[in-house]
């Protein structure tokens, strides 16, 4: 796994930790709530990043060197030197802004403290560029920005190829390398690009080199991120640089992309078939013989290779050619649902003549997506499986944070989340999210769904030139390639709301067609059938309203908390498996508001969940719940078990007794420093924004890591929609005995 930058973040996580979960929010200051769409359950996810210039780590003779620390931009605006002179080692950036990589131009000002903080009380809107009245000359992001930055190459990379290398660079940009110019924005252009340029000639080994980089700001239909509604669109539209950048050094062959292909016997799982592929690329204007090696554990494989002058070739390794390619008893990849996550290493090596011109290493697992068409509940419905077993797809979409800040701790804090909510899978739509988010979902067996996202500009195809399309093609191949070693992505979605063109979607297919055969793919996230591919399998609510909401039928009280409906069924369900146990007309006879309460227990009466909704008589579209703000204040009463410490967490246990004749409406628990005032995050509670019906009792536990609680009192607090707010004094006695040992 690749090393990253520390900095702190915050998750904003609808459904389980709500808003007081990892974004702080300052006294008498309220977040802005942005309107959430669902897949299955979105996590809202919003961060609030702190970080410091971290300077460039030394790296030896050949490593491959990220260049994180010592960048600066500034408006082109604000300039005169052109390209030329900007790009020359010990030019004098005065009054540029400091910043790392990646970033955005927004990230990078806020950073400086050039503009407040967007995520508190309503900062955003004073941004320039946000409010529509804004006059273009206003905007400071109107105009281009420069990235520049000087780096010491190390002496090592004297003789070699040296390579540059760029991930998302949103829109275009003009490169300089010291005084050079190495590509322009026709030939960078495009926020979903993998860009690779030979820079041998116009760097200096043993001495100090300048880079520097024009980026133009993305037009209304360029094919960059669209936020769409899962969080306000940033005024620079995410202009800036969005991954790492890097320096290579190789002899005159590099070793690109490579992908080992796995192919169990299915039914059976105890024989895998590897195909590894690579690309293989000559940098030099004469051909080149070499040999193209590879060990995967104890299994070895070679293949002689003729490249002519400049040429890239795909090498194959086939287990029909390289039997040892056949593995017995593979350790298999499974979503953590179901088993544990196996993972391999591909070593690759190019030799010239018994020397070393490069090598890659690759992480892979062992598995097998597939899926089949199964006819539920009068919808077909795409059945995923993963090494032959059905798969049940529980998770929601994944954004970031809105100014693309990289935070490996908020990474870890999610998916700990969506763990314990007992979810498998992520959508990515716009296939982003850091390098370390796809490592981190391939080691803890975390399903990933990547695809383009809705709304302006993917889906925008009527105002698509045959530019735009070849931008897209050529991002999708690219997306496709850098995704598809990852394990835990297990399909690609071309589409999002629609279906493409016709046209379009036979461009995508063939990109996956000839990239990567090892996953489904659908036109969409709906059930409308593209016009190639047919049904999806997938949904989105009843079509076409792909957001309509359907409300469950179970258990019925009226707003009284009368009783008007009650059933049990008894059944059994194997794993991974969805069944419809029955269905209810509604009664005659309702309240305005009525609710529904659903209880799943195991053949010995223990609760294994419980659902409770909250539903209109007045129907789904018309639906009118302005009568909440007529229930009854409740009291509830709280038992606070003394806190313990096991395995460096903190463990507390609640019981709640609802001892009212009215329903106590979608409490929430909270764990609060008593200094400040303000959460502890990230933290996990069983069951959280939960109800209670008359007489009810409920018991909860919660987990919090120890490290987190810096103080030795702490104050439990609990609110809820139509009871007031009650705070509970707690003394950490087990925190001072734990700092002790």
């Amino acid at each position: 796994m690749k090393k990253r930058d520390k900095c702190t973040g915050r998750l904003f996580c609808f459904q389980r930790q709500q808003k007081q979960a990892l974004q702080k929010l300052p006294k008498n200051k309220y977040s802005t709530l942005m309107k959430t769409r669902y897949l299955s359950l979105l996590l809202l996810l919003s961060v609030f990043l702190s970080s410091d210039i971290f300077a460039q780590k030394p790296a030896d003779s050949t490593c491959t060197i990220v260049l994180h620390g010592h960048w600066s931009i500034q408006s082109s605006a604000s300039l005169t030197d052109d390209g030329k002179v900007i790009s020359q080692p010990g030019y004098t950036a005065k009054g540029w802004y400091p910043t790392s990589i990646p970033s955005t131009v927004l990230a990078a000002l806020v950073a400086n403290k050039m503009y407040p903080d967007p995520y508190y009380g309503n900062n955003y809107m004073e941004l320039p560029g946000v409010r529509r009245w804004d006059k273009p000359e206003g905007n400071p992001f109107e105009s281009s920005w420069w990235y520049r930055t000087e780096f010491d190459l190390p002496s090592g990379y004297a003789g070699k190829h040296v390579r540059l290398k760029f991930h998302s660079v949103n829109y275009r940009a003009n490169l300089w390398v010291n005084g050079q110019k190495m590509a322009d924005s026709t030939q960078m252009e495009g926020a979903y690009r993998l860009y690779s340029f030979d820079i041998t000639q116009y760097t200096k080994a043993g001495q100090k080199n300048c880079l520097a980089l024009e980026i133009y700001p993305p037009k209304t239909f360029d094919l960059t991120i669209s936020w769409v509604d899962w969080n306000p669109t940033p005024p620079d539209r995410s202009m800036g640089i969005w991954y790492d950048v890097t320096l290579s050094a190789s002899g005159p062959v590099t070793i690109e992309h490579p992908f080992v292909k796995t192919k169990l016997n299915l039914p059976s799982t105890d024989k895998a078939k590897l195909s590894v592929i690579a690309e293989v690329r000559n940098a030099e204007s004469a051909p080149i013989k070499g040999l193209l090696k590879g060990t995967i554990e104890n299994i070895t494989f070679s293949k002689e290779v003729n490249l002519n002058a400049k040429e890239a070739k795909e090498v194959t390794f086939l287990p029909e050619e390289f039997p040892q390619l056949v593995v017995e008893n593979p350790r298999l990849w499974w979503p953590h649902t179901v088993g544990p996550q196996n993972l391999y290493y591909l070593n690759l090596s190019f030799e010239i003549d018994g020397k070393v011109s490069d090598s890659r290493k690759t992480r892979f697992g062992i598995r097998e997506i597939t899926s089949w068409m199964n006819e539920f509940d009068t919808l077909r419905t795409k059945v995923f499986q993963v090494n032959g077993r059905n798969i049940v797809i529980r998770g929601g979409g994944y954004v970031e944070d809105l100014m693309l800040r990289p935070s490996n701790e908020r990474v870890d804090a999610d998916l700990r989340y969506l763990k314990f909510m007992n979810m498998n899978t992520l959508r990515m739509e716009a296939p982003r999210g850091s390098d370390y988010l796809f490592e981190r979902c391939d080691e803890e067996g975390i399903l990933i769904m990547v695809g383009w996202c809705c709304g302006l500009p993917f889906e925008s195809w009527k105002h698509w030139t045959s530019h735009m399309t070849d931008i897209a093609e050529k991002s999708w191949r690219d997306q496709v390639v850098n995704l598809r070693a990852h394990p835990s992505v297990f399909t690609w979605l071309y589409g999002s709301d629609n279906f493409p063109p016709e046209d379009i979607e036979r461009r995508y297919i063939n990109v996956l067609r000839q990239y990567d055969r090892t996953r489904p793919y659908s036109s969409s996230a709906t059930q409308a059938p593209g016009k190639i591919e047919g049904y999806t399998g997938l949904f989105m609510g009843p079509w076409p309203q792909v957001y309509g909401y359907l409300p469950p039928n179970y258990w019925y009280t009226d707003f009284q908390t009368k009783e008007i409906f009650s059933k049990e069924v008894t059944t059994g369900m194997k794993a991974d498996e969805s069944k419809i146990l029955f269905k209810l007309d509604l009664p005659k006879e309702l309240t305005n508001i009525y609710f529904v309460k659903l209880i799943l227990q195991d053949k010995a009466g223990k609760e294994i969940s419980s659902n409770f909704y909250w539903l209109s008589a007045k129907g789904d579209e018309n639906a009118d719940f302005t009568d909440l703000a007529k229930l009854p204040p409740v009291n509830v009463t709280t038992k606070l078990n003394p806190l313990v410490k096991e395995n460096g967490k903190l463990k507390l246990v609640v019981e709640f007794t609802n001892s009212s004749t009215s329903l106590a409406f979608a409490m929430n628990s909270k764990l609060l420093s008593a200094s400040t005032r303000e959460p502890v995050l990230p933290i996990f509670w069983q069951d959280n924004y939960f109800s209670l019906l008359p007489g009810e009792k409920h018991t909860l536990e919660m987990q919090v890591d120890a490290s987190l609680v810096t103080e030795e009192k702490l104050l439990f607090k609990l609110d809820g929609w139509n009871l007031r707010a009650t705070h509970r004094n707690m003394n950490c006695r087990c925190l001072k005995r734990y700092r002790e040992e």
